[in-house]
């Protein structure tokens, strides 16, 4: 790469090829040197990662937000990695952000990531009407997120999925506004 007159040079450019064999033997390596230089550390690391995790709240609830009829938030519990997304109807108008109705769960992020090595939540956008979820997911770590459409009705997520998107719009009438690196905006039709 050439920049003001200059050639840049990535020395580490080739740790991209996730196949390459002589990637995974280099990484196995550094992995077995920062093991080996940590050792002594070790009791120390584990007495600081209790004091740290000991001074969490691992279950907790986020304040909720107000979206149409309903409040969305967040929630975590004791040994999940994963949040749950969840939402509650708002029954009674005349006192906006109260709620008496039951829990939905929109996402059970930790069911989810099941049989993955990484999982990522990144978009969450309900529909107006609240009926539709716009969310999507990274499997890789390399925040390359896939489109899932989700019928909050009937809990059944859409086959079709969209890669590589990096913003969407979910809309009442079944229409989702996806932003794709290259490519710009695009519509699709939800049904």
């Amino acid at each position: 790469t050439r920049i003001h007159g200059r050639t840049l040079t990535d020395d580490y450019f080739w740790l991209r090829r996730k196949n390459d064999p002589d990637v995974r033997k280099y990484l196995e390596a550094e992995n077995a040197y920062t093991a080996a230089v940590l050792r002594p550390t070790e009791a120390m690391q584990k007495r600081l990662y209790d004091e740290m995790l000991g001074r969490l709240k691992q279950t907790d609830v986020n304040v909720p937000y107000k979206d149409g009829g309903w409040l969305y938030y967040t929630r975590t519990e004791e040994g999940k990695q994963y949040p749950i997304y969840a939402r509650k109807r708002i029954d009674d108008p005349r006192h906006p952000g109260e709620s008496r109705g039951q829990e939905e769960v929109t996402l059970d992020v930790n069911a989810m990531a099941a049989g993955h090595g990484f999982y990522s939540v990144g978009l969450y956008a309900p529909s107006d009407d609240g009926d539709l979820l716009a969310y999507t997911v990274d499997t890789t770590g390399y925040r390359q997120y896939e489109l899932h459409v989700k019928d909050l009705r009937t809990g059944k997520v859409f086959s079709d999925v969209i890669p590589r998107v990096t913003s969407a719009i979910a809309t009442s009438c079944g229409v989702v506004t996806i932003t794709e690196p290259d490519k710009g905006i695009a519509c699709a039709s939800v049904s």
